[in-house]
């Protein structure tokens, strides 16, 4: 691998950890649509082409901080199914457009093997069959980052002031809430 790209599973040098910390304090500012590589060079003191040396582009960045955002996911070699989509919830709304982030990155190739191994071992103790078991993993996986997203997205649009809604309460029926993820977890689970 060249100096000139990190694989998001590489971000042991000092200077990469570095850009990482900052790139997630200007998303957690900004949001994805505010972040940029200009701005990132701008923050760290540096040239925009200074980062280059250490990140071959803004999508292996990103694909970096989503793998930074899910190696933080508390793991319990115990958990319910329940507690994994839970656990993995929590985590992408640590960072604003964190179910973006996540999404765009297994769109361009990053994997979730680990995670979703997670997803698979606890539907396996709940008692389900490996086939079902994978089944369900993906479709929780999906489930819970379209639940972040909309969360996220519903939670921009107030901080924008372009919000329909009438005040905090949903003025649609499809609301993204605490509640509304548990039960709709419960119904995908069949429990």
């Amino acid at each position: 691998m060249s100096s000139a790209q990190v694989s998001p599973s590489v971000a042991g040098s000092e200077s990469v950890t570095r850009i990482l910390d900052e790139a997630v304090e200007l998303i957690n500012a900004h949001g994805l649509a505010g972040f940029s590589m200009r701005a990132l060079a701008k923050a760290l003191g540096q040239q925009p082409g200074a980062l280059y040396w250490h990140i071959r582009d803004k999508q292996t960045l990103l694909a970096a901080v989503a793998q930074r955002l899910l190696a933080s996911i508390p793991h319990d070699p115990e958990e319910s199914l329940l507690d994994v989509v839970t656990a993995f919830r929590v985590q992408l709304r640590e960072l604003t457009d964190g179910a973006e982030i996540v999404l765009s990155s297994i769109a361009m190739g990053f994997n979730l093997d680990q995670l979703h191994a997670r997803f698979v071992a606890a539907a396996e103790r709940d008692g389900r069959e490996l086939n079902e078991a994978r089944t369900l993993a993906t479709t929780l996986v999906h489930h819970c980052l379209g639940h972040v997203m909309h969360e996220q997205q519903c939670a921009q649009t107030r901080r924008l002031g372009l919000h329909q809604g009438a005040g905090d309460s949903a003025s649609v029926a499809i609301t993204a809430d605490d509640e509304t993820f548990q039960q709709s977890v419960r119904l995908i689970c069949g429990t």
